[in-house]
Formats: C-alpha cells, sequence, structure tokens
C-alpha cells in the first residue's frame, strides 16, 4: 500500500492507474480483508467478504465497522477498537478463539482475525485479515469430545486398568481401574517409570523377548520397534507390595504417525479365576445332585431340530423307566410317554420351544421298558444354553406317583362302583345313562333301560342269612355283566335291585332280546348255606319317548314297570306304561296330602262317649279330613238293624270326597295303614259308643276293618282294649273284618294277634270270603266267629247257576264251623230273597240300606225304639 502512495509521487499515471497492483494484491488475499479508518470507517474490502459475510464492497465502504459486529459486542469492539488506534506504535494482533463476525443475514459467524496498522497516502489505516474459523471450531469441538470420550472410558473401565507411557516408560495416563488394582492413584505415578510395578524376579526377557538387565528406556524402545501387540499372563506389584496376577494387552501408541509410547491394558485374573473355580464347584454340585437325586432327573433338548431328545439321564431315572442310559440318551420324550398322553407332551415341548416358562406341575403317563405304566409328576427347571454348543435345553425333573395315583383310582373307582358286586353304582349308571341320552339325541337313536329286582331276596337273607344274600348278590352281578353286549352297561342300585343302560336301540324287539338275555342270566340254582337257591327276576323295561327324557325319568318309568313284572307274577319282564306313570305321580301326590290331614287328625281328640257331636272330625279345609260312613246290616230273618259298618272316607282339598279304592293302596305302599286304621277304630268305636249310651241294647254292633299292617308284635289286641277303655264301648259291640287275603298272608305274630281278641270279648269277621281260597284247616284255627260272602258271588245269582251254588256253599260250610254268615252286595230284592232261601244270617247291601251320616242310623234307632201297634 506504501507502494501505491510512492508510485503516485513518481507521477507515473493517476491514482487508478496505480493502484491496480494493490488491487490485485487484495483480489489474491485468501482471506476476507477489511480496511479501516482510525475511527472505525469501512475505506476498502476484497471480494472474500463478500463469500465470507455475504456483503457486496457497496454496501459497507464508508460504514462502522461494527457493522460486521454482533450486537451483544458492539460497545465492546468500540472500546477495543479505541485503545488499539490510540497506541503510538500499534502491533500486529491475533485475536484469538471465540470471536464471532455477523453475517449479512444475521447469524454468528465463528473467525480468527488478524490485525495490522498501516500508512496510506490518505492516511493511517487499520487492516483486519478475517479468517473463518468454523472447521477449525468443529474439529476443536470434536478433539474436546473425543478427549472427554476416552477420559469417560478411562473412568468407566473400573474393571481393568489401562497405563500409556511415553517412549522413556514413564507414565502418562494413569486410569481409574489402575488405581484400584494397584491400590495408587494417578497423582503417586504419572512421570514415574514403570519398573516401580514390576514383579521382582519377573521373566521380561521369556515373556516379552526384551533383555532384562538393560534400561527401561531400551525396553520400551525394543517393543516399540518390534511393534508388539499381545497379550501375555503377567504379574503386577500393587502399592501394598502384593502381586496382582493380570492378563497384559501391550500396543504401541502412536501420535502424529510415529511412535510415542506404551499402551498397557491389564485384567485381573483373581476374580476370573474365582468365578472359574466357582463355576466349576457349582458344576461339581450340580453333578454330584445330578447323579445322587433320589427322583429321575433328565436333560432333554428345545431346540430344533433335536427337540425332545433326551441328552443324558441320572441313575434314578433309569431305575423309574426301566432303560438304561445309553438307551434314554438321544431317544424322544414321545417314544417314551404313554400314547393317551402325548398331545400334553407336545404342547409341553411347543411351550419350551417358544421361550415360554412352564411353571406348573405337568402329571402324565410313561411306558417302562417292561410295559408297565408308570405316573410321574414332572417339573421343569430353567432353560439354559448348553456349554457344548447343542443349544437349549431344560432340566426334567420326575417324581413317581403311580402309588397315589393308584389309589385315587382305587378311591374313585370305590366311589363310583358298588362295593360287593363292583358293578357301577347309582352316580356313575345315573351319570352314564345321562351322557348315552345326550348321545342319542345326537345320533338319532335311541336309549333303553331293564330295572332288574331279585324275586324272593327278602327270603334269602331271612332264612339263610345276609352271607348268603350278599353271594347271591355278587354271583347276579356277574351273571348280569357276562350276559351284556357292547353298548350295554350294567349297575347295582343297591339291595337287590340292578339296572341295565342298553344304548343304540333302534326297536323295541331289540330292548326285548336284551330283557330275554337278562332273565336267562339271572334264572339260575346255586347253593348257598347247604341250600339249592332258585334265583328269578322281575324286570321293568323304559325306554326314551322324546329329546327331553332325562335320567330319573327313565329310572321311575323303569321302577313303575319292575312292579308291575312283580305284581303280574314275578320272573317276567314288562314295558313301562303311561298309565302306571300317572297312577306313581297319583300315588305320590295323596302320599303327600294323606300325610298332611293325618298330621292334623292323629291321634284323634278324647271326648266323653256320651257328648253329643258329630263323629267327623273337624273340618281343616287346607289339608283335607277323614270322615266315617256307616252302612247298615240287618237281621235276615225279621229284618232288625244289629250292626253297622264304618266305612272311611276322605275329603280331599281339591278332589273332593274320595272312597277308600281311590286310596287305600297309596296308604298301604307308603306304610299309612297303620295311624290310618287306628283312627278308623278309634272313631268308629267313640261313635258306637254314642249310641250305646243313647240306645242301650237296641245299639248296633259295630263292625271295623283292619288290615294286618296294624297288627304284629302282639300289640294289636292290647290296642283295641285301650280304645274300648278310652271310648267305653262295651267289647260285645265291636267286630273287626280282616279280608281273605289279608288273612291267608298274615305271619304268626299276626295270627297271635287275632287270636287275642276272643279273650278281650271282641269278635273277628272275615271279609271278601271266597276270594283267597282259603283252606279248611287254616280257617278252622282262626278265632273268627262271622264270615261275609264276597260280593261277586252274591252279584252272579240271577246271572247263572253257579252264582247261587257258590253263596250256598258259603253258607254251608260257615254254618258247619258254626260261624255267622253275612251275604254282602245285596243289591235287589230277588238277591235278598235268594241269600235268605239259602241261608245267610245278616244281610248287607244298597238295597236295605246305603252308607251314610251318623244321622241316618240315629234315625232307623229312633224308629225302633217307637213301640209297634
Amino acid at each position: 500500500m506504501r507502494g501505491t502512495r510512492d508510485g503516485a509521487a513518481d507521477g507515473d499515471g493517476d491514482g487508478a492507474t496505480s493502484g491496480l497492483p494493490a488491487d490485485a494484491l487484495l483480489r489474491a488475499m485468501p482471506d476476507a480483508i477489511v480496511i479501516c479508518s482510525p475511527d472505525g470507517v469501512i475505506v476498502e474490502v476484497n471480494d472474500q467478504v463478500r463469500a465470507l459475510l455475504g456483503y457486496e464492497r457497496s454496501e459497507v465502504v464508508g460504514r462502522p465497522v461494527e457493522m460486521l459486529v454482533p450486537d451483544a459486542f458492539t460497545a465492546a469492539h468500540r472500546g477495543h477498537r479505541a485503545r488499539y488506534t490510540a497506541a503510538a506504535h500499534a502491533q500486529p494482533m491475533i485475536t484469538g478463539p471465540g470471536i464471532s463476525a455477523r453475517h449479512k443475514d444475521g447469524r454468528d459467524v465463528p473467525v480468527e482475525v488478524n490485525l495490522a496498522a498501516a500508512e496510506l497516502d490518505s492516511g493511517p489505516v487499520v487492516v483486519a485479515s478475517v479468517r473463518d474459523a468454523s472447521q477449525v471450531r468443529a474439529a476443536e469441538s470434536r478433539m474436546r469430545d473425543s478427549l472427554d470420550l476416552v477420559t469417560g472410558i478411562l473412568s468407566a473401565a473400573t474393571e481393568q486398568a489401562v497405563i500409556a507411557t511415553d517412549l522413556e516408560g514413564r507414565i502418562e495416563t494413569f486410569s481409574r481401574g489402575a488405581e484400584l488394582l494397584l491400590g495408587y492413584t494417578a497423582d503417586e505415578v504419572l512421570g514415574q517409570r514403570t519398573d516401580m510395578l514390576r514383579a521382582p524376579g519377573a521373566d521380561v526377557s521369556g515373556t516379552w523377548g526384551v533383555p532384562a538387565d538393560s534400561h527401561t528406556r531400551d525396553r520400551v524402545a525394543a517393543l516399540v520397534q518390534s511393534g508388539v501387540a499381545t497379550t501375555r499372563a503377567w504379574q503386577l506389584r500393587a502399592k501394598s507390595g502384593e502381586l496382582r496376577e493380570v492378563l497384559l494387552s501391550v500396543t504401541v501408541r502412536q501420535a502424529g504417525g510415529v511412535p510415542a509410547g506404551l499402551i498397557l491394558v491389564a485384567t485381573d485374573q483373581a476374580e476370573r479365576r474365582a468365578r472359574d473355580a466357582a463355576l466349576a464347584a457349582s458344576e461339581e454340585r450340580f453333578r454330584l445332585a445330578f447323579v445322587n437325586a433320589p427322583i429321575g432327573v433328565g436333560l432333554v433338548s428345545i431346540e430344533a431340530p433335536t427337540a425332545g431328545r433326551v441328552l443324558q439321564v441320572n441313575p434314578a431315572l433309569e431305575a423309574l423307566l426301566g432303560y438304561s442310559a445309553a438307551e434314554l440318551t438321544g431317544t424322544t420324550v414321545a417314544r417314551l410317554a404313554h400314547p393317551e398322553d402325548l398331545p400334553l407332551v407336545a404342547a409341553t415341548l411347543e411351550r419350551l420351544m417358544l421361550g415360554e416358562p412352564v411353571t406348573e406341575l405337568i402329571e402324565h403317563r410313561f411306558l417302562r421298558a417292561d410295559g408297565r405304566t408308570v405316573w410321574a409328576q414332572v417339573s421343569l427347571a430353567s432353560v439354559m444354553p448348553d456349554q457344548q454348543g447343542g443349544g437349549a435345553y431344560v432340566v426334567a425333573m420326575l417324581t413317581d406317583v403311580t402309588a397315589r395315583r393308584e389309589a385315587e383310582a382305587e378311591l374313585m373307582f370305590n366311589a363310583l362302583h358298588d362295593g360287593l358286586t363292583g358293578l357301577p353304582n347309582r352316580a356313575l349308571i345315573t351319570e352314564h345313562l345321562a351322557g348315552a341320552l345326550n348321545r342319542a339325541r345326537h345320533s338319532g337313536t335311541d336309549v333303553g333301560l331293564l330295572y332288574v329286582d331279585l324275586d324272593n331276596f327278602k327270603d334269602v337273607n331271612d332264612s339263610l342269612g345276609h352271607a348268603a344274600g350278599d353271594e347271591l348278590l355278587v354271583e347276579v352281578g356277574r351273571r348280569l355283566a357276562g350276559a351284556l353286549e357292547d353298548q350295554e352297561l350294567a349297575g347295582r342300585l343297591g339291595g337287590d335291585e340292578f339296572v341295565v343302560v342298553s344304548e343304540d336301540v333302534r326297536t323295541v324287539e331289540e330292548l326285548t332280546a336284551v330283557a330275554d338275555r337278562v332273565a336267562r342270566a339271572l334264572a339260575i340254582q346255586l347253593p348257598l348255606a347247604g341250600q339249592m337257591v332258585t334265583a328269578s327276576a322281575s324286570i321293568g323295561i323304559a325306554r326314551r319317548t322324546s329329546p327331553h327324557t332325562t335320567a330319573e325319568d327313565l329310572l321311575r318309568e323303569a321302577d313303575i314297570a319292575m312292579y308291575r313284572a312283580k305284581a303280574n307274577g314275578r320272573a317276567r319282564y314288562e314295558f313301562s306304561d303311561p298309565g302306571l306313570q300317572v297312577r306313581a305321580l297319583r300315588q305320590i301326590e295323596l302320599e303327600a296330602d294323606l300325610r298332611a290331614t293325618l298330621a292334623v287328625q292323629w291321634p284323634p281328640s278324647s271326648a266323653d262317649p256320651g257328648e253329643d257331636r258329630p263323629a267327623a272330625a273337624v273340618r281343616i279345609p287346607e289339608e283335607g279330613r277323614l270322615f266315617l260312613d256307616y252302612q247298615p246290616c240287618f237281621d235276615a230273618r225279621d229284618g232288625r238293624l244289629i250292626a253297622c259298618e264304618a266305612l272311611l272316607r276322605w275329603e280331599h282339598p281339591t278332589l273332593g270326597v274320595l272312597a277308600p279304592g281311590q286310596f287305600l293302596d297309596v296308604a298301604e305302599d307308603r306304610a299309612l295303614m297303620s295311624p290310618l286304621g287306628s283312627w278308623v277304630l278309634e272313631e268308629a268305636a267313640r261313635q258306637a259308643a254314642r249310641w250305646y249310651a243313647q240306645h242301650g241294647d237296641l245299639a248296633p254292633e259295630m263292625w271295623v276293618n283292619v288290615s294286618a299292617a296294624q297288627m304284629g308284635r302282639h300289640a294289636f289286641a292290647q290296642t283295641v282294649a285301650d280304645v274300648l277303655a278310652r271310648t267305653g264301648l262295651p267289647a260285645h259291640l265291636l267286630c273287626v273284618e280282616l279280608t281273605e287275603r289279608h288273612a291267608l298272608s298274615s305271619a304268626p305274630d299276626v295270627l297271635d294277634d287275632l287270636c287275642a281278641l276272643p279273650a278281650i270279648g271282641v269278635r273277628l269277621a272275615i271279609d271278601d270270603f271266597g276270594t283267597g281260597y282259603a283252606g279248611l284247616e287254616y280257617l278252622r284255627r282262626l278265632p273268627a266267629s262271622t264270615l261275609k260272602v264276597d260280593a261277586s258271588y252274591v252279584a252272579a245269582i240271577g246271572r247263572d247257576r253257579a252264582g247261587a251254588a257258590l253263596v250256598s256253599t258259603v253258607v254251608n260250610l260257615g254254618h258247619a264251623l258254626d260261624l255267622t254268615v253275612v251275604a254282602e252286595g245285596v243289591e235287589t230284592a230277588a238277591q235278598r230273597e235268594a241269600v235268605t232261601a239259602l241261608g245267610a244270617d245278616i244281610l248287607q247291601g244298597f238295597h236295605l240300606g246305603r252308607p251314610g251320616p251318623p244321622a241316618r242310623i240315629d234315625q232307623r234307632l229312633a224308629e225302633l225304639a217307637v213301640p209297634q201297634h
């Protein structure tokens, strides 16, 4: 620039021409050049200003230089500029890092500025050379980050000691890991030679190939020259003097592309060796536990393609499965599992292969080498990698639970099977029957049920003992099971009752064939307790009648049919009948109602025999009421009223008044005859006592029907005596009637009760005589005073010659035995004349008088009391 001024002095051309060399110099400068006057006004810039800061020359020349300074630093820049230009001899200077210039677009541009003072023709100026510092600062930032990273790594790498040396062997870097390993702080070792860390007597020559007696500098030089990059087992001496077993890696450290020293990385081997020792001890413990475990243990692969293969077994597993270790190793779990349990085994293996933990205990069956089945409880340990590189596997622990499973199976069998015969019991049969009905609904076939009851089984128990009865039941169960075919199942419900369930039935004939087969199998003779016993069975058959039929429905229907088979002669089978079912339901309903009525009216209320009150009990509409009607009986010779028969009636709360034939069968089947008969006896005696109190010798005799169920244990005669005592009725005015059928079927103690009646003055009449075929000897033994000819014989008079002959025979028989003969069922005048002519003593029937309330008898007695003129 001074050259410009010199050119002008020489007068060589004008200013523009003389400035060309200076302009060329400015343009050639690589940095942006800004020339300012001492007061800070820009007088010239080169083209690099536009490239660096975006300004054209015309935009900055003549403007304050502070326009190129960020706003935050404008005031400070003015101060710095003023001090620099005020100096007498301003020296060139470099601003240093951290300076920024303001770009035309407003952003800050990192720069480095060199300042120099100069003299131009126009006066002194300050020349600023502005250089873009972005890349320099970025590199510096990267360097700082790299140093921070290395520092952080060295600080964090506490498990390894990192030591850097220079070419003299002096320590320049001592990491945190080195401090922990050797006990020195970095401050204690930095600048010291590495000899301080060498163990006494260390074989430097043998390990690292350098002279042992050489200077540290020489050894380092030898290692650097060899380009060492290796790892060796070594010992380092700690501050405490202890020797540390390490694995030492040595490499050459480079700086600027030339060797600058060594990097030593030491890994403590004591901890690794302790871990190795612990691992070895753990493996030994596992081996001992594996070999000596009292339960079966096996290692099973769960990684394809060997998944499910047995890798190793212990002796207990060999004993459990009956195979040797050589036979088990390499085989698959699927080959050892029971075929029925293969789905469970496959599902468990799939879960393990997917990495899903199987924490629950699993029980399934295995097949032993000898073919026997063994139950095992299997627990699976966590999945582990195979150290031999064979893939992942699990430890399977097998506990033999065969004994428990067999005990449970036995308990289950006993819970669902009859303990005597081994056949399915009621619970299992009901469950099986329900399943069969469900299957039939889907298959379109049918289900049949046979209800089998042994005939006269009670006689075997009573005569030969329960042991003989049990023996018979066992034989029946065996024969019954042996007589069945596919789709048939037999069971024992209890006592002497068995059932057979037959599935896939299509016709009634198929069920008939099953019943014939069962009947033949059970028609047996076998010796029991020294006696030859003949057995037979009555069978009721029921068949599914609708899709809604339940197991209980079939059992009930077959049971009803079985009772009908017994009633029709036994040793036969009968099919279920809807009418029988209706009757059974009716019996159940009537039983409940009759019990409710008896609960209110039993025992009979005590009252003064002379009390003037109705004979019927107090009416209770909710339960209904029992009452008696009375049918008069007359002397065949003079027509005098001599007796009344008490006839039971039940005023049902919904069905109205029921005659005995409509509910006495319920009372007999449901053990209600004893309380019911006692009520009738008491009420009839009380009414007869009132008539006796009112009419004296004109009072009629009271005839009361009784059942064999009221007798036995020598108590009936005493019961009658008690009733007579409570009511005040004279004994000669009471006659009890027993049907010929009940008299013939009576046990010895019932006969004893009947024979005790004459002793208390009460007479016995045999009712419905002629229907039971009683022998003369049996009739002679009964203490009867009266025979009542069955009404069916009387009704036959006039229809055929046999009717009169039968009545005549009975009358003659009765008179021959000195018995009073009563003709029942006299419905017409012709019948009255006929039975009177045949010699009947007493007449009874609708033609003479219908049953009615006590008031009707009162009226007849009143008529008898009026004197006849």
